[in-house]
């Protein structure tokens, strides 16, 4: 794999509604445990990782989503997700006001995590900010 430098510019679109700006952002790991980890890596030390530690929806659209993937169990999806997902470029990355986190991929795939009434539903790691959707879809927002 060719390694590619990557831009990602962060949009604050409201106080609670971030978008980003991708360019070069090709998924170099995917990983399964507790939880779902995406890390994007490139030429440099920069890094973003995104956890998804609640279930989730996957679908060639945002009109097409599956039944919900709980990372926590051994869903037969989680393979050939993992295997899908390598090498792709993630094309946008939105966090609406709601708590909501929205992935498209360069091949149409998104993915949506709704946040959790309980726990953290997900988390975007940066060496530049980090935004996690707390419990109850509350953002936990810092700079670094």
């Amino acid at each position: 794999m060719v390694a590619r430098r990557m831009t990602i510019q962060l949009q604050k679109l409201s106080d609670d509604e971030f978008d980003f700006t991708l360019e070069g952002a090709q998924v170099s790991y995917v990983g399964i445990g507790a939880q779902f980890d995406i890390y994007i890596h490139d030429t440099t030390p920069m890094v973003l990782k995104i956890t998804i530690s609640t279930p989730f929806r996957v679908g060639e659209s945002e009109d097409s989503l599956g039944e919900p993937i709980d990372p926590e169990k051994d869903d037969p999806r989680l393979p050939g997700l993992i295997l899908r997902l390598r090498r792709k470029v993630l094309e946008q990355c939105h966090v609406d006001p709601g708590g909501t986190l929205k992935l498209r991929f360069d091949d149409g795939l998104v993915m949506i995590v709704a946040p959790d009434p309980e726990y953290e539903a997900w988390e975007l790691d940066h060496a530049k900010f980090k935004i996690v959707g707390a419990a109850g879809g509350e953002l936990a927002i810092w700079d670094r």
